[in-house]
């Protein structure tokens, strides 16, 4: 008598759970470490910079990487909360930018020019950073719904004989 679990079908799930969980990981992996590097990481960089011209320039390369990613609307999130509003995140770098044209113009010695720097950097290190939240709630949430579909035929078909 045939086991339920010898079904061939289950094989070909498990195949396909295979395949997708390499191409799809490597997919996502991708996706992941690209928006990273464009994003958290300038972000980082900006934060570290010694003078206000650099960080400026971090800003700008940071606030145009959301832009060209579709990262300057909608949530890091799949739950929208005021904490994952990207449109929040934007204002707040576009203010500091702002406010880095006024430092760059100040003495450096003075205790102004400090105090607007620790400020702003104050503001960078309270910006959480996008790419994680970003990339599960727009793409990761999908391919962890297709390796969970497809994760029970495989572990019926491989692990269970």
């Amino acid at each position: 008598m045939r086991s339920r679990y010898s079904y061939p079908g289950w094989k070909v799930l498990g195949w396909f759970f295979l395949v997708t969980f390499v191409v799809g990981g490597g997919i996502w992996a991708t996706t992941y470490y690209s928006t990273f590097i464009a994003t958290d990481c300038v972000l980082a960089n900006a934060q570290i910079a010694a003078k206000p011209e650099d960080m400026q320039t971090y800003l700008q390369q940071y606030l145009s990487s959301l832009r060209a990613r579709g990262m300057d609307h909608g949530y890091a999130s799949l739950i929208p909360t005021p904490y994952s509003d990207m449109t929040v995140r934007v204002k707040a770098i576009e203010g500091a930018v702002e406010r880095l044209n006024g430092v760059i113009a100040m003495e450096e010695n003075s205790t102004e020019y400090q105090t607007a720097l620790d400020d702003i950097r104050g503001i960078l290190r309270e910006t959480p950073n996008p790419a994680g939240g970003w990339t599960f709630a727009h793409q990761g949430w999908i391919w962890l719904l297709i390796w969970l579909i497809t994760g029970i035929p495989a572990y019926i078909g491989f692990v269970r004989p």
